[in-house]
């Protein structure tokens, strides 16, 4: 990594080391939508403390049990504005809980 992109984020090794996420499960998480994308400086990926946030909401969420389909919907409803209160209130459902006031 180049040291502009050092002062601003991480590479995706950094990242596994922050999080304690293997470079695997971060790589599959992109691709299920779990994880939005590194931004990308040249032809290196950065990754920021929100990625790390994100991983280790994910890695709590599995521990509780939910599946990687509950924490998809889940994450799509907060990312898309939905609160966790409605989100719950709906019984899970995002667009029940898009239609009804927080």
């Amino acid at each position: 990594m180049n040291k502009r992109a050092v002062g601003r984020g991480m590479s995706i090794e950094e990242l596994s080391e922050k999080s304690g996420v293997s470079v695997r499960s971060i790589r599959n998480y992109q691709h299920k939508g779990l994880l939005m994308g590194p931004v990308v400086v040249g032809r290196v990926g950065v990754y920021s403390t929100a990625h790390v946030k994100r991983l280790r909401s994910i890695a709590e969420l599995l521990e509780a049990d939910y599946s990687l389909s509950s924490i998809s919907r889940l994450f799509a409803a907060l990312d898309q504005g939905i609160s966790l209160k409605s989100l719950l209130a709906a019984g899970g459902d995002p667009e029940r809980a898009a239609a009804k006031p927080a």
